[in-house]
């Protein structure tokens, strides 16, 4: 298990604006990643398996979101796109240890 306490995330809203970064917590557990973040509310986590090398697919856990993560092998960055509650963006995630 592979797991990176101390990553960055940006998030993009469909406007291409930066709504800012937050620190997550990123686990890759044999094929499933685990990705958790404090919010407003509290904590959210998404979570999903390797759909091919590197390409994931998630949902948010007690619903209402889904999303996809894309790497490169050996990369730190993992780019995809979210939809939560309505709304649609991207997001960026950068792997710290």
């Amino acid at each position: 298990m592979s797991i990176f306490k101390n990553s960055t995330m940006e998030t993009f809203y469909g406007s291409n604006d930066v709504v800012g970064e937050a620190d997550c917590e990123v686990r890759f557990q044999g094929g499933e990643i685990i990705i958790s973040y404090a919010t407003d509310d509290g904590h959210d986590i998404y979570r999903g398996i390797e759909e091919g090398a590197g390409h994931y697919r998630l949902t948010r856990d007690g619903g209402g979101g889904k999303a996809t993560l894309h790497r490169f092998a050996g990369d730190d960055v993992l780019d995809g796109y979210w939809i939560e509650d309505g709304a649609i963006g991207m997001w960026r995630i950068t792997l710290e240890e």
